[in-house]
This record gives C-alpha cells, structure tokens and sequence, in this order.
C-alpha cells in the first residue's frame, strides 16, 4: 500500500505523514501476536530512541517542540516497521517487499526524467490547500506536504533542474536511489527471463540519467560505495561474478561518459565547489556545538543568529543531526543499531535479500556524515533490515536467536 501507492500519496501530499499513520494497524498487528521477536538490534534501537526523549529536556523553547515530536515520531515508527517486518515470514515476503521497492525506485527514476523536461518546478497539493495558511506555512510542514519536483541551480553557468521528487530537496532524492540501488539490483535479478528481466536491466541504465543531471556528488559516492563493498564481499568470499559484473557497468558508464553529454556535466560539476564551503561551516558548528552539549545535546537543530539565513546548526547529515540534537550517546545507539544488523546479515548468500541490505546499511553508515536519513530513507533501511533478519533468522545459527517478547 505505502510503496505501490506512493505516487499517489505524494501528488495528495500525506505521504510522509502516511509512514506514521500505518504504523497504527501494525501495532495491531503485533499487539494480536502471542509473542513478539524482537530483532538483533531492536535492544539499541529502544534506548536511542529513549535518549532522544530525554534530549527533548534542552529544547530552546516551546515552538521548537513540534519538530521535536516529529522527528522523535519518526524514530519510533522506523523502530516499528523493524520489528514488524522482522516477525514477517521472509519465505514468503522477502522477493514481495524487494519487489515493492523495485517499483518504488522505478518511480523515483521517472519522476527524475520528468523533472529534467517539466516546465514547473512545483506544485501545491490538495492536503496543503485544506490545511490552514497558519499551520501549512511553517517550514518544516511545508516541507512535508508541498509536492517539490525539482530544485533548479545554476552554479555551473547555466540552470538545471535537479529532481527532487517525491522529496523535498534533491538530496534526499539521491540518497534513497544511493540506499535502494543495491536491493533493485537483486530484484532485477528476481524477475523471470525475458521481457520483465530485460526492463528491469534497462530501468538501471535508465537512471543513470536523472542520477547524473542530479549533480549529486553525494549519491555518485553512495554508488560507488555500494558496488565497490558488494563486489569486494563476493571476490573474498571465491565468487568472482559480482566483481566482472562491476568491471562490466564500470565500462558501461565510462562509454556514456565518453559517447554522451552526460560526461561532460559530471567533470563540470566535480570541478565546482559549490556549497563546499556552507557545508563546511555547519559540520564546525556542529562540532563546536557537540562539544558544548556533549550528553544530551541541544534537542534539535538551531539557526546560528549570525547567519539566520543559513540552514540550522545540526543539519546536511544524520550523524550532525543526531549528535548536535541529542548528544553523543544518540550517535553511538544509532551506530550501534546499524552495526548489529550489518552483522547480523553479513553470512547471507548472494541469492538472498539479506546479502544485498548488508550493503544497503553500509552505505546508510557513509551517507551519515553528509545526508540526513528523515524522514523517509530510515524507513526503507528498517524495514529492510527487519525482513532480512527474519530471512536470516530462519536458517539455523546465521544470527542471535531473537527474543521472545510476550504481547
């Protein structure tokens, strides 16, 4: 329903607040079940998301607040769909929710394309035009329920329009086709011989496009990341496919490099700095103010009097985000949760979904220090790694047994 409606959800403008709202019916769900297993991780997850609240205590004010529940709102229900997924059956779910996501991601490359030729930039949503003009013009509820389908930049010259759809900014655009890449590749590889498995192929070359006119240097590196990690784990392991397949896509973006604009307008924008130096800036103050509020931080991000203009201190990367709003401990936690479910799926074959979310939470570790993972691309890796684990868990000795939790 969330992923093979999402294009809907976002023309309506209730997608991210959907993310939240169908944690209800699987709370439910688990509420109905004589025992809950709970993950390898979920132990973490519930004392990160227990050391937010109490960094809710440093808050500057009451109008800070809100953005404090709704980002607090957003760990829970990440938190939710991990245990959930995870208490799936994964015989008959993984290749489902894999192909959920394939068709999610086909989404989010057409809605790249498109963005490249629309002739608007944006568009007001029904849900926005039905919320009152005192509640749709704070910012951050605007940013969640106002359809963005590109930001147009010009700091190469000339303008182009970057796709953001069905996000707010570009970023979060590039860091869910970083994070997903890995899963599609497994899911192209699950579709049946023939016209279905030659689309899908085709859908991957497809997306270097909106990839490239993104000028997201963020995403360029996720992807390196993730085939470099995938293929060096199948070479360890005496499985020398996955690293010729890498050699073969490397020289199949090298020849649309050469043979096609495309090359041109990546070395154009690895040469230019722009918001370099602005990134700069807020990771320093970031710093300067972790060490200020080493423990509990200062419950969310702030703007700098200085330079109100500028983006709030603690934002343009989750690790900034987690360790100027709710300290040190938060960041740990965090890492912690990621690092138990890399190695909980670290022995998954490369025929499974596991093997491919491995990666998938490896990159979320490298996106930390310069994409912010909210309020959307924690859900992906939650949910992921929830019906991994359960595929893992149901092959005897490849994890932690998981704990029984009486409903």
């Amino acid at each position: 329903m969330m992923l093979y409606g999402y294009p809907l959800w976002w023309a309506l403008g209730i997608d991210v607040f959907l993310w939240l709202g169908l944690t209800l019916p699987i709370v439910a769900w688990l509420w109905g079940r004589r025992n809950i297993l709970m993950p390898p991780g979920a132990g973490w997850w519930t004392l990160f998301v227990g050391w937010v609240v109490l960094s809710g205590s440093q808050l500057a004010g009451v109008d800070d607040f809100p953005s404090f529940v709704f980002r607090l709102s957003i760990y829970i229900a990440a938190g939710i769909w991990f245990v959930y997924t995870a208490n799936l059956s994964a015989a008959g779910n993984a290749n489902r929710i894999a192909g959920a996501f394939l068709w999610f991601f086909a989404f989010l490359v057409f809605a790249g394309l498109f963005a490249l030729l629309a002739p608007v930039t944006d568009f007001v949503t029904p849900f926005e035009r039905v919320l009152p003009r005192s509640i749709s013009s704070i910012p951050l509820v605007n940013q969640m329920i106002h359809a963005n389908i590109s930001q147009v930049h010009d700091f190469l010259g000339f303008a182009v329009a970057r796709p953001a759809a069905p996000f707010a900014f570009t970023n979060e655009w590039g860091s869910a086709v970083g994070l997903l890449a890995p899963v599609v590749v497994f899911a192209v590889t699950r579709l049946p011989a023939g016209p279905k498995r030659v689309a899908g192929y085709a859908l991957l070359v497809l997306a270097l496009v909106p990839a490239i006119y993104s000028l997201n240097r963020g995403l360029w590196l996720s992807i390196a990341f993730a085939l470099g990690y995938v293929a060096l784990r199948a070479l360890l392991r005496g499985r020398p496919r996955p690293f010729v397949n890498l050699v073969g896509i490397a020289l199949v973006v090298g020849a649309l490099f050469v043979l096609t604009p495309l090359g041109d307008l990546a070395s154009s924008r690895l040469e230019a700095g722009h918001s370099d130096a602005r990134r700069t800036s807020l990771v320093q103050q970031s710093l300067d103010g972790m060490a200020e509020a080493p423990i509990v931080g200062h419950g969310g991000p702030r703007v700098n009097p200085e330079e109100p203009d500028r983006a709030p201190i603690g934002t343009h990367g989750q690790i900034w985000l987690l360790g100027y709003s709710h300290g040190m401990p938060a960041v740990v936690l965090f890492v912690l949760t990621m690092v138990t479910i890399l190695i909980g799926t670290w022995r998954a074959n490369e025929d499974e979904l596991g093997f491919w979310v491995n990666a998938v939470v490896f990159v979320a570790l490298v996106q930390m220090f310069f994409y912010s993972l909210i309020p959307v691309q924690l859900q992906f890796i939650m949910i992921l790694s929830g019906i991994s684990l359960a595929q893992a868990r149901e092959k005897t000795g490849l994890v932690p047994p998981f704990r029984q939790m009486a409903a």
